[in-house]
């Protein structure tokens, strides 16, 4: 977990996290993968109740990516 773990999990007005925001717009999987490493909450949901997955299956960058699995990996669990 990140000495950042309160501004990681902040929200938007829809309810979106850093992570959320970077699953789906981000193209540089580098910057989604420094959140995940951060400590990053891989199970948020906006409010509108979209996952991480959700996120990430609109992004074809993102889907392609390593940190695409760890995400999957990890809620699989």
């Amino acid at each position: 977990s990140s000495d950042l773990g309160a501004q990681l999990e902040a929200r938007d007005k829809t309810g979106r996290t850093a992570l959320l925001h970077s699953l789906q717009f981000d193209t540089v999987p580098a910057a989604l993968q420094a959140l995940i490493d951060a400590g990053a909450d891989l199970s948020v949901k906006d409010f509108e109740d979209r996952s991480a997955l959700d996120y990430a299956q609109e992004n074809s960058r993102i889907m392609r990516s390593d940190a695409y699995q760890t995400i999957a990996e990890k809620l699989a669990e």
